[in-house]
């Protein structure tokens, strides 16, 4: 499994962090911060299997379940959590935690937007349902 190898070089990236960072601070940082890039890299073919078995719904069997614009609002917005979760963790590793949390805003901020169009149906569908029953 991929995750366990990832685990493995999480454990190793974090023991030369922890013995670099003793004797030059300098070189931790760096070597923290290309520790990310790496396992984030290392975690793209996973979210290819996610991107792929979204199309697989949107194209197949579950399209008739899920329209295309809200599976479309849903790739969006994972994409959009897992760029700003990067972008904070890269951040908090450098010692910045005031842009970690500005980044982890924005990027909520932009989940709530992008989300507005489905928040819209889904509250006419309610109202819709209610005239029914009255």
């Amino acid at each position: 499994m991929d995750v366990f190898k990832i685990g493995a070089l999480c454990l190793v990236s974090l023991s030369a962090v922890i013995i670099l960072r003793g004797l030059k601070p300098e070189w931790a940082t760096l070597l923290r911060i290309a520790a990310v890039l790496i396992i984030f890299a290392a975690t793209l073919p996973m979210l290819a299997t996610v991107i792929g078995y979204l199309r697989e719904i949107a194209e197949g069997g579950g399209a008739e379940l899920i329209d295309s614009v809200s599976l479309e609002i849903l790739f969006k917005a994972l994409s959009i959590a897992l760029l700003t979760h990067f972008c904070a963790s890269v951040c908090r590793d450098a010692g910045e935690g005031g842009l970690a949390t500005l980044a982890e805003m924005a990027g909520k901020l932009e989940i709530l937007l992008l989300s507005f169009p489905l928040i819209k149906e889904i509250l006419e569908a309610v109202l819709s349902l209610l005239k029914l029953e009255v």
